[in-house]
């Protein structure tokens, strides 16, 4: 009754397993943003006090340890792992009742009353994949969520989110 989350979830077209990837992604953090967000539901916090940068920064650290264990669960090569079920983008919203939140994590596509937000494209066509955070010492070099909009839910009429593929159907 408080917040409504809605991820979606795109694996590396290149990677033979990604879309089993994408969509565990997409269900983990929908539960991870849900389980914090609940913390939360009745200080009277406004959604732009609540998922600041270092609730991403959080809930990017909580999701590459879970990926991380499932990785290392499937197999023995880590990081053949990793590159072959974990590369995927995410793109996703978080409504209350007083504001809506957009944010992303690579490529894909936003549309806000009727207003497109093309997210990308990236150098060479390789967007900003969370499992790269895995494969590297540096975890800030790669995958980052951003907060793309933020607006009053009032003024919230219509949406879309959806990964690079949308863009095609929109042409």
């Amino acid at each position: 009754n408080d917040f409504l989350i809605g991820v979606v979830s795109d694996g590396c077209g290149s990677e033979s397993n990604s879309e089993i990837g994408s969509q565990l992604g997409c269900r983990m953090l929908a539960t991870i943003i849900s389980e914090r967000l609940a913390l939360f539901q009745n200080s009277g916090l406004r959604i732009n006090e609540i998922l600041t940068s270092r609730f991403w920064e959080n809930t990017e650290r909580d999701l590459c340890f879970q990926v991380k264990n499932l990785a290392h669960a499937i197999g023995e090569n880590f990081e053949e792992i990793v590159k072959n079920f974990f590369l995927f983008t995410l793109v996703g919203f978080v409504i209350t009742q007083n504001e809506s939140l957009f944010f992303s994590l690579g490529d894909g596509i936003i549309v806000i009353n009727g207003e497109i937000t093309i997210l990308g494209p990236y150098p060479d066509n390789a967007p900003p994949y969370l499992g790269y955070n895995l494969l590297t010492a540096d975890i800030k070099k790669h995958g980052r969520f951003v907060i793309e909009k933020i607006i009053r839910t009032s003024e919230l009429e219509s949406l879309l989110v959806g990964t690079d593929g949308v863009e095609y159907l929109i042409k």
